[in-house]
């Protein structure tokens, strides 16, 4: 049996978040900035993860805008190359993401 459109729930779309980073080769360490975060840089050493590390100081870095009833900036379009260093794009948690959409929205 069908069941009739009004119980069907409208699908939830949600936004899916990610920073570029600039990664910067400097001897066995990484320097990871964020161009769209002025002043959210950080360092992995040889033996860390990249993206953990990155990740981690951009969430600190959002959390500590929010925290100060600031607006984050949204990030920029994903970017493919750099003409000095990689890019990796760092992904937002769930979590975060929906709180900064809050903010934006607002």
């Amino acid at each position: 049996m069908t069941r009739p459109l009004e119980d069907v729930p409208e699908p939830v779309a949600r936004m899916f978040v990610t920073y570029p980073a600039l990664l910067i080769h400097e001897g066995q360490d990484t320097r990871i900035s964020f161009p769209d975060c002025p002043g959210c840089e950080t360092v992995a050493g040889a033996n860390e993860d990249v993206l953990g590390v990155a990740q981690e100081a951009l969430t600190g870095w959002l959390e500590l805008k929010l925290g100060d009833g600031a607006v984050p900036p949204q990030a920029s379009a994903i970017q493919q190359h750099s003409a000095t260093g990689q890019i990796l794009m760092v992904p937002v948690p769930d979590d975060l993401t929906r709180r900064l959409e809050d903010r934006w929205n607002t």
